[in-house]
């Protein structure tokens, strides 16, 4: 495996990683925890967050050189996609629902795991392995790209349109910082076989990254949370107001019934046929009308449509709307309530008689549906809206409620003492990142890769340093313990360092020799014309980052005995500069 020298690719190359790997590490983390409230933004399905989870560990084995990982990981990698694939193809084929389809993922992204397994596996040694990691990276970031345009207004009714479910928006956005990941590690020539970040480094990135995301994420909750209380708070409003209009219309067919009860008069009459068709005129959600009069053993009937009238007797006529009708009279209450049909959850049935008589009941038909779009139409543009009865559930309108959409508060009230309870839903789009964590996100990131990069400089310059300094401790011992003269000239000619069998020879003390021009003592008076010209040249051809072959020397000084000597220079060569000339001297 060879993967990019570039420090900052690699600083890059870390946070990608660990950053898709806490990613879906906290989503998992959030399916336990259903009452934390987040942006569904922020959330994965069990098997896109499997995957992620195990693409992104898969990917930190390799670019961490483990070796155990790069051979385990890679094949579960594998195996997970594979299986994915294999199940979603089968289960379209043969219409079957499989235990763990919650934790597999779709199609495509199975694909591309499993050819993000295979070039983790196989390495970009060779050419062909480059090429491959550099293909796959393409793919993953070309799938990501897809899947966001798909998901949103953009790619409505488009071919990407049919990149729906293959992955949620966090997923895309997982996808395309792999495939990056990929294309940074992807390296031409050379490379190192792992990261050559510091584990302090490391440690540092990691720390910010686990910072960032906590704080974003809980900046969501405050965000969803918010949201949620709004909803919450505009529901309880519209149950109050649907629990209150029906017991009003209770209420009014009360009185009406009231009313016909004093007046007399027989059933089907001029005057009640004119107070029906009011009623019903007025109040679009009562369909039907349904008079008993158990003394006259008659029972008069209105409505506009001569189905749903038949529907009303018929339930009647069964077991348990005979019951509810002959246990009216001995309840307390002057109303009861009956959702009579599940296949019809919507229609509600409500019994009403005058208050000091038994023996004369209206039972009317009452639609939710219509109530609720016609007289009390909800505020659609901030919360679809869904009804839970005793019998059926269904959503108002009837296309709301997709199924992207999130519940976001719940209420319920009964339908009297013995109705039953309606319950209603608030369920809207799944709501947005928003700015703050946005900010916080590309703020903590930046701050991660500024940190991990500087403190990664900061060791490498430390390890420089050391090194030098261990090299200069080698410098020093090597000149001061070595029996022969030993010196060092800089580009000036003066003497930076020296030991002390270079000063006997001189004839001098070291402390007087430091710093002095090596011609104050080295010239005509005490060197041959040859000698010294050799010398000269020799001194010439270091500076200029040559090493000359060894020059010999005759050196006579305050007239002591002459000595000669067999010189060999050598450039001090720092930073790619010519800083000086060593110089050892045998005799």
């Amino acid at each position: 495996m060879r993967i990019t020298n570039n420090l900052p690719r690699q600083v890059a190359l870390f946070l990608i990683v660990v950053s898709c790997l806490s990613v879906a590490l906290l989503t998992l983390l959030l399916m336990l925890l259903p009452n934390y409230a987040v942006s569904q933004v922020w959330r994965l399905s069990p098997g896109g967050a499997i995957g992620v989870a195990m693409a992104s560990a898969t990917l930190g084995a390799v670019l961490l050189g483990d070796r155990l990982g790069r051979v385990i990981l890679p094949v579960l990698l594998a195996l997970h996609g594979a299986a994915s694939a294999l199940s979603q193809i089968l289960s379209q084929v043969w219409q079957l629902e499989l235990p763990a389809a919650p934790y597999l993922m779709p199609v495509a992204p199975s694909l591309i795991t499993i050819l993000l397994a295979f070039c983790c596996w196989f390495g970009n040694k060779r050419r062909f392995g480059r090429w491959l990691w550099r293909l796959g990276g393409t793919i993953g970031i070309a799938f990501g790209l897809a899947a966001l345009v798909g998901e949103s207004e953009i790619g409505a009714g488009g071919a990407l349109e049919a990149l729906q479910g293959q992955a949620t928006p966090l997923g895309a956005i997982a996808a395309i910082g792999l495939g990056c990941a990929f294309w940074l590690a992807s390296t031409g020539q050379g490379g190192t076989e792992k990261l050559r970040l510091s584990q302090s480094a490391m440690v540092l990135g990691l720390g910010a990254i686990v910072v960032t995301f906590s704080l974003a994420f809980q900046a969501t909750h405050a965000q969803e949370h918010a949201r949620r209380l709004l909803v919450a708070q505009w529901l309880d409003n519209y149950a109050g107001t649907l629990e209150s209009a029906l017991t009003d219309r209770a209420r009014m067919l009360e009185r009406l019934v009231d009313s016909w009860a004093r007046l007399g008069g027989r059933p089907g009459g001029a005057d009640q046929v004119r107070d029906a068709r009011i009623l019903l005129s007025d109040h679009a959600a009562l369909r039907a009308l349904l008079k008993i009069n158990k003394q006259a053993r008659q029972n008069w009937r209105f409505s506009d449509n001569p189905d749903l009238t038949l529907w009303l007797e018929n339930q009647l006529l069964k077991d348990e709307g005979l019951r509810w009708v002959r246990l009216f009279p001995e309840r307390s209450g002057t109303h009861s309530w009956l959702v009579p049909d599940d296949q019809h959850p919507e229609r509600i049935l409500v019994i009403t008689r005058p208050s000091d008589s038994t023996q004369q009941y209206l039972v009317a038909l009452l639609d939710l549906n219509i109530l609720i779009q016609q007289e009390l139409p909800p505020d659609l543009a901030v919360a679809g809206l869904r009804l839970a009865g005793p019998l059926g559930e269904w959503s108002l309108p009837e296309e709301a409620g997709p199924v992207d959409h999130v519940t976001l508060a719940t209420r319920s009230f009964r339908l009297g003492s013995h109705g039953g309870a309606l319950t209603l839903s608030a369920a809207g789009e799944p709501g947005r990142m928003g700015l703050l964590p946005a900010l916080i996100l590309g703020f903590g990131l930046f701050l991660a890769f500024v940190a991990m990069h500087a403190r990664t400089m900061m060791e490498e310059s430390k390890q420089r340093t050391s090194k030098l300094e261990a090299e200069a401790q080698r410098l020093r011992a090597l000149i001061e313990r070595n029996p022969d003269p030993v010196f060092v000239f800089d580009r000036e000619r003066r003497f930076l360092r020296l030991n002390a069998a270079t000063a006997e020879a001189l004839g001098m003390a070291a402390n007087r020799l430091a710093g002095m021009d090596f011609r104050e003592l080295i010239n005509e008076t005490t060197v041959p014309v040859e000698d010294l010209a050799r010398f000269e040249h020799a001194y010439a051809q270091s500076l200029s980052g040559l090493t000359p072959s060894p020059v010999t020397l005759t050196f006579q000084n305050f007239g002591e005995h002459a000595r000669r000597f067999t010189l060999s220079f050598i450039p001090v060569v720092v930073a790619g500069e010519v800083e000086g000339v060593f110089g050892l001297a045998r005799s």
